[in-house]
């Protein structure tokens, strides 16, 4: 009997094995475990100072954000655009701190170009008021017909913030080049280059025909201009008709392409990443010129527009030809937030948690009033392509967008609430290895209770 009561104590202390183990392996895995990040609701004020807008014209938005005061690291937000518009420009952004060193959040333009998440950083826990502005570029597609405002809605998170947006008729025919005289041409391809075309007239409307003509364009992208030139792909076009939408040669005309790769520019033409030299012969009397040549962008260039200064010479003749300029389409912002006792900080990255302020420095609140803009004159517009049968990528209609007048801003502020709850735990890819020991050894545990019993079972009762 006593050995039979020693048994008997030993099955129990054996079947509470498992128990503390799986309680033990399973609270240290769930320690290890981070908080889930929330989707928040965020406040919004969008403006343009982008006017006559039309279908394939770029629009500059400017806009001023908002989250509630217990957002922390990790807590996202995001921006959905109307079906007018198409984003442009970077794919990637930050909103930095006052003092430009650290991101308040990062955004990230989702693959279809419809939806911008931004994502809160350390910056913001242990702090209140956290809040700032932004600036990105959108392509406006649809084809207009009038003259008037129209308001399009963007999606912050299930609440619609309203944009107004002058928009005028859209250009139809001969839109973009004029070949009577010789232009410059540019637009954001759309693939983080510059397109530029260098359009020419016919020596014969010149005036200056003399059989065997010679168009030479000199061309150079320096530090200043904002862009380099791609010598793989320098495309020159020699025609006689021009038409469409957009005023460029049209089918059938000659072209070539030059390439540093295959050798095959010509005597007296070259093309380094500074500097682009062609000498175009045997040019027809009615032939017009169109040279294609794609530029990239300089790493860090942070000017307002990308700009072509070349110059065009037919035969003898100087051809007057203003400079073309492409608007930098990058996006930026910024934010700020005051040390306050909301905003729940995180001790594993030295601010006070609940308690209100952490380690960073006390900020001052940025302005949520978007600023007056002065006018320009500046074309915006990017031209709607089709592909070519020989691949290049060319406009079809290119109206004039020209940047103006800031229209009086809309205001629009949502429910600066969290929305979902407070944050939760949730399983991690990393919750994965304690649970499993956690099985194993409750197995375990169990097959000894099992012997032990089966020990006591065989035992003689006297």
């Amino acid at each position: 009997m006593v050995i039979r009561s020693h048994l008997n104590r030993l099955c129990a202390i054996l079947a509470m094995v498992p128990v503390v183990l799986l309680t033990a392996v399973v609270g240290l895995g769930l320690s290890a475990i981070p908080a889930s990040a929330a989707a928040i609701d965020s406040s919004w004020t969008l403006t343009t100072s982008t006017t006559n807008v039309q279908k394939t014209s770029s629009v500059e938005v400017n806009c001023t954000w908002a989250v509630p005061d217990d957002a922390v690291s990790g807590d996202t937000f995001s921006l959905t655009l109307p079906a007018q518009l198409d984003w442009r420009g970077a794919l990637t952004f930050s909103l930095m701190d006052p003092t430009g060193t650290e991101p308040v959040a990062t955004a990230v333009v989702a693959p279809d170009g419809r939806t911008v998440e931004f994502t809160l950083t350390a910056y913001v826990n242990g702090r209140n008021n956290v809040n700032g502005t932004c600036r990105f570029f959108t392509q406006w597609t649809e084809a207009t017909t009038a003259t008037e405002t129209k308001t399009v809605y963007f999606d912050a998170g299930g609440v619609q913030v309203p944009l107004e947006v002058g928009v005028v008729p859209t250009c139809t025919v001969n839109c973009y080049i004029d070949h009577t005289i010789a232009t410059k041409h540019g637009w954001d391809a759309g693939n983080g280059q510059v397109r530029w075309v260098i359009a020419t007239p016919a020596p014969r409307d010149l005036g200056v025909d003399q059989g065997g003509n010679v168009v030479t364009i000199h061309d150079k992208a320096t530090a200043a201009n904002g862009f380099t030139f791609n010598c793989e792909e320098v495309i020159v076009r020699r025609g006689t008709t021009v038409g469409g939408g957009s005023g460029f040669l049209q089918s059938p005309y000659n072209q070539t392409t030059w390439r540093n790769s295959t050798g095959n520019f010509p005597a007296g033409s070259y093309c380094t990443p500074t500097e682009l030299h062609l000498e175009v012969t045997n040019i027809a009397a009615d032939q017009m010129v169109e040279v294609w040549v794609l530029g990239a962008p300089i790493a860090g260039y942070a000017g307002e527009f990308f700009t072509n200064e070349a110059s065009v010479q037919i035969n003898a003749l100087e051809a007057e030809v203003d400079d073309a300029r492409v608007r930098n389409q990058n996006a930026s912002g910024d934010g700020s937030g005051d040390a306050g006792s909301g905003g729940g900080g995180d001790s594993n990255n030295g601010d006070a948690g609940s308690a209100g302020a952490g380690s960073g420095n006390t900020t001052t609140t940025t302005s949520t009033t978007v600023p007056e803009t002065t006018t320009t004159t500046t074309s915006t517009t990017v031209p709607e392509t089709t592909t070519t049968a020989d691949g290049l990528t060319a406009p079809t209609t290119a109206p004039t967008g020209v940047r103006g007048a800031s229209d009086a801003p809309v205001d629009y502020l949502g429910n600066a609430t969290r929305r979902g709850g407070t944050s939760v735990l949730a399983f991690t890819g990393s919750s994965n290895t304690p649970l499993a020991v956690a099985a194993v050894m409750l197995i375990i545990g169990s097959a000894l209770v099992v012997v032990a019993r089966r020990k006591v079972e065989m035992e003689p009762t006297s």
